[in-house]
């Protein structure tokens, strides 16, 4: 189908959580594991990378 899952992680390892090699699922890692720290553009840069 194509869906993209684009998923946010704070304390969570991402590479735990997420499928490995599968380009459909994005994950953005705050760097200070707080969820509010993760900026819109980083977001939006991932996004648009993919």
């Amino acid at each position: 189908m194509g869906t993209y899952t684009v998923a946010l992680f704070g304390k969570t390892d991402a590479k735990k959580r997420l499928p490995a090699n599968d380009d459909r699922f994005i994950a953005i890692q705050s760097s200070t594991y707080n969820l509010g720290d993760i900026q819109a553009s980083k977001v939006l840069e991932k996004i648009w990378r993919s």
